[in-house]
């Protein structure tokens, strides 16, 4: 039986879980664009319909499964990078906010460290 590293499981899916919120939001952005709601930002970015056509079987499991869009717009492409971007930094961010936290915590407080400093330093003699 294959065992398979814990550690490499939960970083695959957090980042399919990852693509899958950034293909719904860019298809959020998309609908609140065609309804004039937000900006556009450009109504056809690219596009990759001769290579990739949206509605063909594989374009379908994509737009599901990603948000695939064989001729998105700007503001499709700007939602779907913004949430890939927050999604990446924010356990950066989170390492580093732990480690200030620990380095607070080991570092000895005013009162403490003034005790220490006025305690007088008795060298012996040998």
């Amino acid at each position: 039986m294959l065992a398979i590293p814990l550690h490499r499981l939960f970083s695959v899916t957090t980042w399919l879980i990852a693509l899958v919120a950034a293909g719904m939001a860019g298809q959020a952005a998309a609908i609140l664009a065609n309804i004039d709601l937000i900006p556009s930002f450009g109504f056809e970015l690219w596009d990759t319909s001769w290579l990739l056509p949206q509605d063909s079987m594989i374009g379908r499991a994509l737009h599901a499964l990603v948000g695939y869009s064989d001729r998105p717009m700007g503001v499709q492409l700007a939602a779907y990078l913004a949430v890939l971007a927050v999604l990446a930094i924010g356990p950066v961010a989170s390492k580093r906010d732990r480690r200030m936290r620990l380095l607070r915590r080991a570092r000895p407080r005013p009162s403490e460290f003034s005790e220490r400093v006025s305690e007088p330093v008795v060298k012996e003699r040998a």
